[in-house]
């Protein structure tokens, strides 16, 4: 009989769908005759309903696609809006209005998978589904982003930058559980805690596997267990859309506007979950910059498209002929051998995309795991991280000019490409950590 392998995402999130997919794929290229693979994630819009703002389904290609629960559970606009407001306010994880429905979810989650019947869960960032499986005894493997103890340590020695940020250690709730909310549904679900500061031990998956650079970690200090696997990025490194006809006929056009070549060819990208001031400061940067010095391609993320504040610069910067404006979601590897410098917000994917090209990246981090991804590229020398506070546009200018004229930054990015190479069957690693799993 086949093993059946349920595969969870949030479709919110463009760096889990894009790990989760090339995992899966690599399962059906190794075991497609002893495997059934099917994807779960959560509805984005009733049936006939607007259809969710940020949604990455369309990148499942190939394998079916089922939602947990009925018409009740729901990831829409209002649901996903609340989750980002909350990370930004510090409100906790799992914030209105999923603190009232959070036993309705988790019951739906469990329902859904227990009528699926899967041999191994594969997720990522899914606390529900990593409930699921205690409270059911599934077994389950997981791809992190970030290493949980290397990135408490880091933290821990980081108060003052995350300060900056914004950010505490704790996440800035001194006298709130986070977790409370999940932690309350799932004890109603059956959850046998009986300790509850044991809660993120009795949720561990059967395995866990560290989708990152190698060099980055200090392997003493990974919790028991962890498997340094390497980046899992997506394996399109060219496409023959028009978007990136456009764009390659851009960036390889000799002169602009009649002035000279030396100009710094850059990506510009703030991923899936890009933050307006931000975004708008660079472009800024970019679109006031002396004319020829840059060449921008800038990849508009769907979460700002109705911002009126980031509408009002791309109006500005869609006459200048130095920028190209992208609203279209396309990938970002075969840009990324086309220029000499990523701008990036940190965000993990970005980051690993980057540096499997050799670029050098200068980013701006909003988030703890930003910041911690950003320094670990500045400790490498093959990049620069910004805190929020001093991204303006003469600093990014400033910073551009550092990065894309000092070949020391290149040779660094390429070192860090070198190792990407050498260890990139990331993807092949998991899924034959989930094959093995499931004959358990």
């Amino acid at each position: 009989m086949k093993k059946r392998i349920a595969v969870c995402v949030y479709t919110t999130n463009a760096a889990e769908v894009i790990r989760a997919f090339e995992i899966a794929s690599a399962i059906d290229r190794l075991h497609h005759d002893d495997v059934v693979i099917t994807f779960f994630t959560y509805r984005g819009n009733l049936p006939g309903g607007k259809k969710r703002t940020v949604d990455y389904e369309h990148l499942i290609q190939g394998f079916d696609v089922i939602y947990f629960g009925g018409s009740d559970v729901v990831v829409d606009d209002a649901m996903w809006q609340a989750f980002r407001q909350a990370e930004l306010n510090r409100d906790g994880i799992f914030p209105p209005p999923y603190d009232i429905c959070a036993t309705i979810y988790l019951r739906a989650v469990i329902d859904t998978l227990a009528e699926y019947q899967p041999d191994v869960l594969l997720y990522g960032l899914f606390p529900e589904v990593s409930l699921a499986a205690a409270i059911q005894g599934w077994k389950s493997v997981s791809f992190s982003a970030i290493e949980r103890n290397s990135y408490m340590d880091w933290l821990s020695q980081n108060s003052d930058t995350l300060a900056k940020l914004g950010v505490q250690p704790n996440g800035g709730l001194e006298h709130k559980n986070p977790w409370a909310v999940i932690q309350n549904a799932a004890v109603e679900c059956g959850l046998n805690l009986k300790d509850p500061h044991d809660f993120m031990n009795a949720i561990c998956p059967s395995r866990t596997t560290l989708c990152d650079f190698e060099c980055f970690y200090d392997e003493k200090k990974l919790a028991p267990g962890v498997t340094i696997v390497g980046p899992i990025i997506s394996s399109i490194t060219n496409s023959s859309s028009l978007t990136i006809q456009q764009i390659e006929v851009f960036l390889e056009s000799e002169k602009i506007d009649n002035h000279d070549t030396s100009h710094i060819k850059l990506l510009f990208s703030m991923g899936s979950t890009g933050k307006a001031p931000m975004f708008v400061e660079c472009l800024k940067a970019l679109n006031n910059a002396t004319p020829g010095e840059f060449q921008s391609v800038v990849l508009v993320p769907a979460c700002l498209h109705g911002s009126d504040l980031v509408n009002e610069i791309l109006a500005t910067a869609e006459h200048n002929k130095d920028i190209l404006i992208v609203k279209d979601f396309v990938p970002v590897r075969p840009i990324l051998s086309l220029v000499d410098v990523f701008i990036c917000h940190g965000g993990q994917l970005s980051v690993q995309c980057g540096l499997a090209a050799g670029l050098p990246i200068v980013g701006v981090p909003t988030q703890a795991d930003q910041c911690f991804n950003l320094q670990n590229v500045e400790v490498c020398n093959a990049g620069l991280c910004i805190l929020p506070v001093d991204w303006k546009e003469k600093r990014i200018r400033e910073a551009l000019r550092r990065v894309g004229n000092t070949p020391s930054y290149k040779r660094e990015a390429l070192k860090l490409q070198h190792e990407f190479f050498r260890d990139s069957r990331g993807a092949e690693k998991v899924a034959s950590l989930v094959y093995n799993c499931s004959l358990e």
